[in-house]
């Protein structure tokens, strides 16, 4: 079985210490937030969905947030109940309309096959260690023209791969590295046409998981606190300059592929 190389307990322990204020207004505002509002601004701007699921929703923001901006309906799976539970509160504290459930994509999920119009993932396929099965386990969720966009942390050999070498390893192993040519291989071989991919932002520290698992204590007081600082001011920097672009695969935090079935039809 094509396991999570996280493992569910993982997700549980991030979903209990993570934030479960209220988010009505919440709206992105980080570098690495409006990084993948761009995206989304630009796929409802050409494909106009109108269903749309999340694949690994939990705890998440972007689902009642794009429900509201573009009065669609919004559905999310995840296998964790903590991450189910807060996603599902999110949802309701923002009005949105939408169906979140508790469910594994490797059990049985026919009942939601060819019905969205676009199906996302932030930081879910990496994950596995094979990538195309995942994304076999993907694909059936859109509909005939639906559109399947798929974003990850840049840890193929990248600055942010040894960083997480140095400062967290067990963090990293959790991981795939995956290059943006690895991924377009995934989508091409799941009869995906790739309509676009790349690598996303010119740099952010927002992908490293600060405080869990590090390597030693001493980075708790002395290495942690310097780095999310100089990042937030590194980050106020990058969106003043507005500088989303960058051509250095090394320094690109994320990367991202949008495909579409309409080449199988």
């Amino acid at each position: 079985m094509n396991q999570d190389l996280a493992g569910k307990s993982h997700w549980d322990k991030v979903y209990s210490r993570g934030d479960k204020s209220s988010s009505i207004r919440w709206k992105p505002s980080s570098y690495s937030e409006l990084l993948l509002e761009n995206v989304f601004k630009s796929i409802f701007s050409k494909y106009k969905p109108k269903k749309v699921l999340e694949i690994g929703c939990g705890n998440s923001y972007w689902l009642p947030y794009l429900a509201n901006l573009y009065s669609i309906e919004v559905y999310g799976i995840d296998y964790s109940e903590e991450g189910v539970l807060l996603a599902k509160g999110r949802l309701k504290d923002n009005g949105a309309k939408g169906e979140i459930y508790c469910i594994d994509i490797f059990d049985e999920t026919s009942f939601l096959h060819d019905k969205f119009d676009l199906v996302f993932s932030l930081g879910l396929i990496e994950h596995f260690k094979n990538t195309e099965d995942v994304i076999s386990k993907i694909t059936p969720f859109l509909s005939r023209k639906g559109v399947l966009f798929t974003e990850i942390p840049n840890f193929n050999y990248s600055f942010y791969y040894y960083f997480t070498f140095i400062y967290q390893p067990k963090q990293l192993y959790k991981h795939k590295p995956l290059s943006l040519d690895m991924l377009n291989k995934a989508y091409s071989e799941n009869g995906l046409e790739v309509i676009e991919g790349k690598y996303l932002g010119f740099f952010s520290m927002d992908i490293v998981a600060w405080g869990y698992e590090l390597r030693y204590d001493f980075f708790i007081k002395r290495i942690t606190p310097f780095f999310k600082y100089r990042s937030k001011a590194l980050d106020r920097y990058l969106l003043k300059n507005r500088l989303f672009i960058s051509k250095l695969p090394f320094l690109s935090p994320f990367i991202y592929v949008i495909g579409s079935r309409r080449c199988v039809e």
